[in-house]
């Protein structure tokens, strides 16, 4: 939680920086001080000046006089805590989409108590990987460097400049050199809307990253104040902050389209640009706790819910033949084809079957047999109008497709909205409820009706066996 309070008030120094720029108001430093901002000013007038500007812009925060000419920024204890409620939830977002990332079927990421989150990853094989993407806290800031010779040696010797940090820059031969980088971030990665592996002009691994319009607008001066001096991409990962690249600035840069290359392979471009897209986290994380359920405790679960499928299916196939006889064979032949067409599309998208997609598979098999009842009993009915049996078959099929093809649309935009709106469980039993009905109408109609057509194509019928 000190990470996330730490961060945000790293962001209040950027955003009160750019309005006392915006409104012409010199200022001589900005800067996080014990839990709190602290503006050093020239006299007590602009500090009153700075004051009143800042209750105007930033309601949120308290700005009080700190000496004569000094304002400091102190956030109140309700504001604290709402920072940590938001580290939370933001947390909980960025894993949701890392996770996606990932493709995980049917993930479970709920808050356990004030400041933990309980992550359940069904199907993950690499955990070690899932376990790396989830807790890292990449993020990208732009800052200006410091080309003052005399102070980069003296930070090489030891004695870093006030405001000033020495980090690495990689360089393309994997060797590294030191760089001044000014403490001031310009930009983060919370103004970033998407981000992609690529290449550069080069044929170097590359990330291509989209801003939104803030940070687009933010980046177009950033680079219109500074043309002819050096800003560097700093990729804060693992508590650690390393220069990507920093290139001179040759013109303004506008669009919201930025380009970091520098010493990444084609993997570290891919990891970069999921956690970049997916979200910063707002705090880092540790992990307080880890288990890993392997196959056999689940078993149990596991063979009660494919005899519950199979008991399903035997249950329909002898109420289908008793009732339907031949014509009940031919649907039971039908549904059949029906189950593996579904586990065939699942096993296609490789989806983990959890219980719920069992419960689904369970459903759909219950709904596919309507199709076949509706077309069996409208088969029946245009016997008893005195259809001859070639002719009762086809106006069964025919008549009964209309009501088949509504019945199944509405069931699936049902699926659709579980599908949108839903998450974990209720998502995995979205998917596969929705393919089931797919499935269930072209084995209902277009199997059983080859089949029919195969025993009783070329067939005299005197009666049907219906």
């Amino acid at each position: 939680m000190d990470a996330a309070i730490k961060k945000t008030l790293n962001k209040y120094v950027g955003d009160i920086r750019r309005d006392l720029r915006n409104n012409q108001i010199r200022y001589g430093s900005v800067a996080v001080d014990n839990g709190t901002v602290l503006i050093q000013l020239r006299d007590e007038a602009t500090a009153n000046q700075v004051i009143q500007q800042l209750n105007k812009d930033f309601p949120k925060l308290n700005a009080v006089h700190d000496g004569a000419a000094n304002v400091r920024i102190v956030v109140s204890p309700e504001e604290m805590q709402t920072i940590k409620e938001a580290a939370v939830k933001q947390n909980i977002m960025t894993l949701h989409n890392r996770v996606n990332e990932l493709g995980v079927a049917e993930p479970i990421i709920q808050q356990q108590g004030p400041d933990r989150i309980v992550v359940e990853l069904p199907g993950v094989q690499d955990t070690a990987r899932a376990k790396d993407i989830l807790g890292r806290t990449a993020t990208l800031e732009v800052r200006m460097v410091d080309d003052d010779r005399d102070a980069l040696s003296q930070a090489a010797s030891g004695n870093v400049p006030a405001g000033d940090q020495l980090l690495d820059e990689v360089n393309s031969d994997g060797s590294s050199t030191k760089i001044l980088i000014k403490n001031d971030v310009e930009l983060t990665g919370d103004n970033i809307n998407d981000a992609q592996p690529g290449f550069d002009e080069n044929g170097s691994p590359s990330v291509n990253i989209s801003l939104d319009s803030t940070g687009a607008a933010i980046f177009k001066q950033v680079t219109t104040d500074n043309i002819g001096k050096r800003m560097a991409m700093v990729l804060v990962d693992h508590g650690k902050s390393q220069v990507v690249t920093a290139p001179v600035i040759r013109s303004a840069i506008g669009g919201g389209q930025v380009q970091i290359s520098g010493a990444m392979s084609v993997q570290d471009a891919n990891d970069v640009s999921l956690l970049l897209r997916s979200g910063s986290l707002a705090a880092p994380m540790n992990i307080i706790e880890e288990r890993t359920v392997g196959p056999s405790l689940g078993q149990e679960n596991i063979n009660k819910g494919f005899h519950s499928v199979l008991w399903g299916f035997l249950a329909i196939s002898l109420f289908m033949c008793i009732y339907y006889r031949v014509f009940g064979i031919i649907s039971v032949l039908s549904l059949g084809v029906n189950l593996l067409l579904l586990v065939a599309v699942l096993s296609m998208l490789q989806a983990t079957l959890t219980l719920p997609g069992i419960a689904a598979i369970a459903l759909a098999l219950g709904m596919a047999i309507d199709s076949n009842v509706l077309i069996n009993e409208r088969i029946r009915e245009e016997v008893r109008l005195g259809q001859k049996p070639h002719a009762a078959i086809e106006a069964g099929y025919e008549h009964a497709w209309a009501t088949i093809l509504d019945s199944n649309v509405t069931t699936l935009i049902a699926g659709l909205a579980l599908l949108a709106f839903g998450s974990g469980p209720v998502k995995g039993f979205a998917v596969v409820h929705c393919l089931g009905i797919l499935t269930s109408v072209f084995s209902a109609v277009m199997v059983s009706r080859g089949i029919t057509g195969l025993i009783y194509a070329n067939r005299r019928i005197k009666k049907l066996p219906i």
